[in-house]
């Protein structure tokens, strides 16, 4: 067994990152424990390395009921006032309309200055 600690060790000792350790450990391993991020996200190699080398797999979620908010959060998206105002400043004539017509519908409305 590999717990993180001992994980970290050896990644030090061997100067690789302890994160892509890990995955490339996950080849070889029967079991893996981690935070479920690391198989449900977009981006997560562990969920890649399933599907590309046809692991037959058995998922087992700890909390679940965290999950619906753990997915909003990872997939929503987010408007900075400020990138936005530097938007609106920088958009073409023909998107100006635009940018206001948006500006009117946030809550609470954007104060842009000029």
């Amino acid at each position: 067994m590999l717990d993180q600690a001992a994980l970290r060790s050896i990644a030090l000792q061997f100067q690789v990152c302890p994160y892509h350790l890990s995955h490339e450990l996950a080849r070889w391993s029967d079991v893996v424990i981690g935070d479920y991020n690391y198989y449900f996200d977009a981006h997560a190699s562990l969920y890649a390395l399933t599907v590309s080398n046809q692991w037959r797999v058995a998922v087992l979620v700890d909390e679940a009921h965290n999950l619906p908010a753990r997915a909003r959060d990872m997939y929503s998206a987010s408007l900075h006032p400020h990138a936005f105002r530097a938007a609106q400043r920088a958009a073409p004539g023909a998107l100006k309309a635009v940018f206001t017509s948006v500006q009117k519908h946030l809550d609470p409305p954007l104060k842009i200055a000029n």
